[in-house]
């Protein structure tokens, strides 16, 4: 059964700071809003990157992926929902075969193209 998550991602750019900005966010514990921080331990996520030959997906900001490893392993279709907004909608993986699976296939957003292939794949320690 599929689960839909609402992603906003925003991305800052903390070169400038280093180290320094690791530090910072280890001691907001007891700023409003934050009950703790901490560490979490590392993760080996495997991930291979689905498309058409002509990136139609890519080209209408729409991610499939299929991920092995940390939390979250599954099948994660990524739709645009506005400005660094996307709805992430998840399923298990339920077989070995790298089929995508009918659910997300049927989508209206999903193109009508039975050669959606995987043409990236991408090895990931998160930390």
């Amino acid at each position: 059964m599929a689960t839909v998550v609402r992603e906003i991602e925003r991305k800052y750019d903390a070169a400038s700071g280093g180290t320094a900005v690791v530090g910072g966010v280890k001691t907001m514990t007891g700023t409003a809003g934050v009950a703790a921080v901490s560490e979490l331990p590392e993760q080996l996520l495997d991930a291979i990157y689905y498309d058409t030959a002509d990136l139609r997906l890519i080209g209408a900001g729409i991610t499939l992926r299929r991920r092995t490893g940390g939390e979250d392993a599954g099948w994660h279709l990524k739709l645009p929902a506005g400005a660094d907004t996307r709805d992430e909608i998840r399923l298990p993986l339920t077989s070995t075969d790298g089929a995508v699976p009918e659910e997300l296939a049927a989508l209206p957003s999903m193109p009508n193209d039975p050669a959606v292939r995987a043409p990236a794949s991408l090895a990931v320690v998160r930390q």
